[in-house]
């Protein structure tokens, strides 16, 4: 039987993140960027479900997923001419 961090959780045993990634993706570094943007999002959506170290690192990973969303602040100040002279 296979036993997913939340099932070990819910039973009482925390296991590391860091460990978790080496074993199941082989990712040995920045814990921001290894996290699979859909595990942390599902993380993210049952936070109680987790360790407080999973739905840090969940968040942190959405958290990047948004910055690569948003336009840049000089692009939207081109785009919308704040800097034009009339």
């Amino acid at each position: 039987m296979r036993y997913t961090a939340k099932k070990l959780y819910r039973i009482g045993i925390v296991i590391d993140i860091n460990h978790v990634l080496q074993r199941e993706y082989g990712y040995v570094g920045s814990l921001r960027q290894a996290l699979p943007v859909e595990i942390a999002r599902k993380i993210a959506r049952h936070p109680k479900s987790y360790p407080r170290s999973f739905v840090f690192a969940a968040g942190q990973r959405c958290e990047i997923e948004v910055e690569h969303s948003l336009e840049s602040v000089g692009n939207v100040a081109l785009k919308e001419k704040w800097f034009e002279r009339t």
